[in-house]
């Protein structure tokens, strides 16, 4: 009788988790999809570089007239903290110079190492 007891409480606390990491998943790659639309340019001054942590990228290059589309993304991540709860170990964070428009794309571009 214990035996079933423990697997009851132990199907009930797992299988909220489960569905956690699922809806946290998609919501991530909803967002991500989301920075991916907004990362359009003509020429590299048309980039700019933020940051909206982990799970999202060490930082996204977006085009700057879309800014105003960030404060929307900004208010759903703010709404689901749940699903940011990770830490990332980046590299260098881009300088505004290294940061190039290449096939309608920014792009970060790296001096070559000498």
């Amino acid at each position: 009788m214990n035996i079933y007891f423990v697997l009851i409480v132990l199907l009930l606390f797992i299988q909220p988790l489960a569905a956690k990491g699922d809806a946290c998943d998609s919501f991530t790659k909803g967002i991500i999809h989301e920075l991916e639309a907004l990362n359009s340019c003509k020429e590299g001054k048309d980039c700019f570089i933020t940051s909206f942590g982990c799970p999202y990228g060490c930082y996204n290059l977006l085009n700057k007239e879309k800014m105003k589309d960030l404060l929307s993304i900004r208010e759903k991540i703010d709404k689901r903290k749940e699903c940011g709860n990770c830490k990332y170990d980046c590299d260098v964070y881009p300088k505004p110079q290294e940061i190039k428009c290449l096939a309608g794309k920014c792009v970060h571009q790296r001096p070559e190492a000498k």
